[in-house]
């Protein structure tokens, strides 16, 4: 791979696409909903390959089974290159350097959430819910601070559990 690259793209990103033999990609290409105009990929940092692409024909010109990481974080254009590579390259540094302190956040995170609602309990026999989102008919439940830090914390560890490498 070229040194134009970071160093973390020249180690987690390859130039392979998807096996279309990979019980994998079959799962995906029946269970994934197909849209027009819209593009999709699914690569995998452990096996360093795609696993699932579609709809990268309309929109960079190469087919579904050619399409690779690389060639997507390469398609842009001579002037905005280096920033796209150096936001791509310290995007897979942190997605690389997640370690432990990664749930030490997480449930920090959702103890000072737990404690804000039990200290409004507490305090005002109530928790206050004021942050409210609608548009139109559609209307999402209602929720404070304390509750968005508990939510970002449970995100966080399921990110972790997910999307990091597993330390014995």
């Amino acid at each position: 791979m070229s040194k134009i690259f970071g160093k973390y793209t020249r180690e987690r990103v390859s130039d392979i696409p998807f096996d279309i033999d990979d019980p994998v990609y079959k799962e995906y290409q029946q269970k994934v909903p197909h849209f027009t105009g819209q593009a999709l990929y699914v690569y995998s940092f452990e096996k360093q390959r795609m696993i699932y692409a579609h709809g990268w024909e309309n929109l960079l010109g190469y087919k579904d089974k050619t399409i690779t990481l690389l060639k997507i974080i390469s398609a842009t254009s001579k002037r905005h290159f280096n920033f796209s590579n150096e936001l791509n390259d310290k995007a897979l540094q942190f997605l690389t350097e997640i370690t432990t302190d990664l749930e030490k956040y997480s449930f920090t995170m959702i103890l000072g959430g737990s404690l804000g609602n039990i200290f409004d309990r507490l305090t005002y026999s109530a928790v206050p819910d004021f942050i409210n989102f609608h548009y139109k008919s559609f209307h999402w439940f209602i929720f404070n601070v304390a509750d968005i830090f508990i939510t970002l914390g449970v995100f966080l560890l399921i990110f972790k559990e997910f999307f990091t490498k597993k330390r014995d």
